[in-house]
């Protein structure tokens, strides 16, 4: 069995430790501090979302943030965990506080790319 997608860290545990790779990516054990690390993903996707789609030229509000918030945290979340949901518009509100775009353009954006890679006869899907 192989996985479908390989990011880049599991492609460097798998260089340092194949059964490691093994237990969290073919086995799908479950790992510490996986909660935070999905919540830093949901996170993630609404910021990019809000800057890619440009949201931050055309008045976006909070509410905007965390609608997109919202839609990212079910791509990662089956549930609402409540101070963990919270936790995450907490810092998305800091971030929009903290930031005036106006007179602003975001040059760059890092924007992810899925895309199959052969890889000694055998295709990886890379997320």
């Amino acid at each position: 069995m192989q996985p479908e997608t390989l990011s880049a860290s599991a492609a460097e545990t798998y260089e340092n430790c194949p059964a490691r790779f093994h237990a969290e990516n073919i086995l799908k054990a479950p790992q510490p501090g996986g909660a935070a690390a999905a919540l830093g993903t949901a996170t993630h996707g609404a910021l990019e979302r809000f800057i890619v789609d440009e949201l931050y030229l055309s008045g976006g509000t909070l509410a905007d943030l965390h609608a997109l918030f919202e839609e990212e945290w079910w791509k990662e979340f089956s549930e609402k965990i409540p101070n963990l949901y919270d936790d995450g518009k907490d810092m998305l509100e800091t971030w929009f506080e903290r930031n005036d775009f106006k007179g602003r353009t975001v040059l760059m954006a890092e924007i992810k790319e899925r895309f199959p890679l052969e890889v000694n006869g055998v295709t990886i899907r890379l997320k």
